[in-house]
């Protein structure tokens, strides 16, 4: 027989995201206030970007003693649906039980990194492309930096930041002509793959789900975070663990072959 369930208050399951509202009391917030001061300053491309701030809880440091402060992800087009008026381009979350014991500077350091992530979506012709709803399309920036601590002490932070240059220049003097075809269609085949929506992965239900919530809109974007983030990439993926990412991993390598 089974037990019986406490006559006492149900356990609520809290709720760990909640939206900042950009003023209290008829006075702009200081999240905002920073917000705006910072892309004002460094990020003049943003002025016609709708940034939401959200705080976030349950935030703890992962394997390696890293704390994640802040995140930021462009806004889908069921994130734009749900705001009223479709003024949401990019969400941003913050830790809010971090953020309080932060300093004024540090806060705005850490809004400013998030918002390095924000940029137009730019044409060929250098304008910034407008969806069929006469909205302006943005997009998110990988770090272009990516590198260990112990690496930039061994080999000096000039030869690091240099690194990804050092290896395009051997490239280009490598004397390869008669791969000239196969670099063209390679090029082309690794456009086609990048471009794929993510909603058409063949991955089961669950994982579609969870990708469909994400950031990610192509697998060409899903691709290059997994390459960045590596055995912990799924921790960007809100329903993925280790053991249910697998499908995932599978289907992309499978278009990357």
């Amino acid at each position: 027989m089974g037990k019986r369930k406490s006559s006492g208050e149900k356990k609520q399951r809290p709720v760990k995201a909640r939206l900042i509202q950009r003023k209290h009391a008829g006075k702009v917030v200081e999240a905002y206030r920073f917000l705006e001061e910072v892309i004002t300053k460094y990020h003049p491309e943003l002025e016609g970007a709708a940034v939401l701030l959200f705080y976030q809880l349950g935030w703890k440091p992962d394997c390696d003693g890293v704390l994640t402060l802040a995140k930021v992800k462009k806004a889908s087009d069921t994130d734009r649906a749900l705001v009223e008026g479709g003024k949401c381009d990019f969400i941003l979350k913050l830790n809010e039980e971090a953020w309080e014991g932060l300093a004024e500077d540090v806060k705005k350091m850490v809004l400013d990194h998030e918002l390095c992530h924000c940029k137009p979506d730019l044409d060929r012709d250098g304008e910034q492309k407008i969806d069929s709803k006469d909205r302006l399309c943005w997009r998110h920036r990988k770090h272009p930096i990516q590198e260990f601590p112990e690496i930039i002490r061994r080999y000096g932070i000039e030869q690091t930041l240099r690194l990804d240059k050092i290896a395009q220049a051997a490239v280009e003097k490598h004397d390869r002509p008669l791969l000239g075809e196969f670099d063209k269609a390679d090029e082309k085949a690794n456009r086609c793959w990048r471009g794929t929506p993510i909603d058409k992965l063949d991955v089961p239900t669950r994982q579609a789900r969870a990708l469909n919530n994400s950031r990610f809109e192509t697998v060409g974007e899903l691709a290059d975070h997994m390459d960045a983030a590596g055995n912990w990439w799924h921790r960007e993926v809100s329903g993925l663990g280790k053991d249910t990412c697998a499908p995932i991993e599978d289907a992309v390598a499978a278009l990357r072959a």
